[in-house]
């Protein structure tokens, strides 16, 4: 009998290691007019409807404290559309990847 790991494609990528992308809700729950707050690889990310004008904010920050204690380091519009979400997820897994570089404290700058 063969197990799943002998019968799987060897050409198709190995999705067993490969760490999950980067979860943002539907379109139905954004219409809904729910916010999201959550985080991948040090990004955290705060993105909100505003279904009146059929938008949504993506506010981002990186390290450890919550929206309430972080200064944002960027926001983006966006149209309330499955398009412009799918959009938003690629914008923010590039910003996931390339974290700004950490601020200098006063000793290293001279």
């Amino acid at each position: 009998m063969s197990t799943p790991a002998e019968i799987r494609d060897a050409s198709a990528p190995d999705t067993e290691n490969e760490m999950p992308g980067i979860y943002v809700p539907n379109y139905m729950s954004f219409n809904n007019d729910n916010i999201f707050i959550g985080s991948y690889q040090g990004l955290r990310i705060k993105p909100s409807p505003n279904v009146a004008d059929a938008e949504i904010r993506a506010e981002y920050w990186y390290g450890a404290l919550c929206y309430e204690k972080s200064t944002m380091d960027g926001v983006q519009l966006w149209p309330l559309t499955d398009e412009g979400i799918a959009d938003m997820t690629t914008w923010l897994e590039a910003l996931s990847k390339e974290p700004p570089p950490a601020p200098q404290t006063p000793q290293e700058v001279e």
